[in-house]
């Protein structure tokens, strides 16, 4: 008797010290590992140092919106001024700061932050729906960049093409990806990710919501703002439509990374995932002469693939092995 109560105590230790990993969350890691394959298949230089960079900095203002998308998406909600606000951003960098590389980035930073908490104030303290005021607030953004600067023109910084081509885009990403697991730790990231779960239960837990959904749209703004940056880089003039595509790519990118629209699941180190994904889809239909012009269907085509496959893979998790407990320890002796 005493031997059998000693293999049950043995079994319920090596059940609850096994260690698991959501599916969805391996899912972009081997997307990407695939991807690579192909484009090393497409172009054997691929992994060399100087296309990484050239990868790492075409792909440097999605990486930045995925991440906006995915804090935004992590907390419910979703922003539909993603590309108009960072075309603002590069408006205003163009007309009013075309030398001063640093007065550049921090009125990219003011404007993104200034954008994203406007957005976040009607959401929060208003209660209108995500969807409806970013949709609104894109046409608002996008017209004020118009108006601003009608068509292509006005320079910007020299600097920004310089370092968005060499190995800054890398330390960038990077330090991203290390600060979105830091914050996920701290008090704030676990109000966010918390509210997320479970709006009522934050609400019981004394979390101020309109306080978390406001921070959460500052940080979006600031990630869009320092993606303007990034994108004066590559085009190296004001554009008041250069940012328009990105909308729906940073959306499918933080769905290809495992972030649910639902809220409270998913990593943001997933949406950058997902940004890499896109960026090297892209590769891939440029080495096989697809035309660009198919590239909206590509993208439209990848989000409901996305949303589709994290509705199969959702809730399943994959046992990694088992980690030392010492009632274990004891059932095995």
């Amino acid at each position: 008797m005493s031997d059998l109560a000693e293999t049950d105590k043995f079994k319920l230790a090596s059940r609850s010290t096994r260690r698991y990993v959501e599916a969805s969350d391996l899912l972009i890691w081997l997307m990407l590992a695939i991807l690579v394959i192909i484009n090393l298949a497409f172009q054997p230089t691929f992994l060399s140092w100087p296309n990484l960079e050239f990868i790492f900095g075409s792909s440097l203002v999605l990486l930045f919106a995925a991440a906006a998308a995915g804090y935004l998406m992590v907390i419910a909600e979703i922003d539909l001024s993603l590309g108009a606000i960072m075309t603002l951003a590069n408006v205003l960098i163009a007309t009013l700061t075309p030398v001063n590389p640093w007065a550049a980035i921090a009125l990219s930073v003011v404007v993104g932050i200034g954008c994203g908490l406007i957005n976040g104030s009607m959401v929060a303290f208003l209660r209108l729906p995500s969807i409806i005021v970013t949709l609104a607030m894109s046409t608002v953004w996008g017209g004020i960049a118009l108006f601003i600067l009608p068509r292509p023109g006005g320079t910007v910084p020299s600097q920004f093409s310089a370092w968005i081509y060499g190995p800054l885009p890398m330390i960038v990403v990077a330090v991203l990806a290390v600060a979105s697991i830091w914050f996920a730790r701290t008090p704030a990231g676990r109000r966010v990710y918390g509210l997320g779960s479970d709006e009522l239960g934050a609400f019981l837990s004394r979390i101020s919501l309109p306080g978390t959904k406001l921070l959460t749209f500052g940080i979006a703004g600031l990630l869009l703002g320092l993606g303007a940056v990034a994108l004066s880089g590559i085009t190296s003039v004001g554009d008041p439509l250069s940012g328009q595509s990105y909308t729906l790519k940073a959306i499918t990118a933080a769905v290809l990374g495992g972030i649910s629209f639902a809220g409270g699941r998913g990593h943001i180190v997933g949406a950058l995932g997902g940004a890499l994904v896109l960026t090297l889809i892209t590769n891939v239909t440029q080495f096989a002469g697809v035309s660009s012009y198919y590239q909206g269907i590509v993208d439209g085509s990848l989000l409901i693939l996305s949303l589709a496959l994290s509705r199969v893979v959702v809730g399943r998790w994959i046992p990694l092995g088992r980690s030392p407990h010492p009632v274990a320890k004891e059932g095995h002796a």
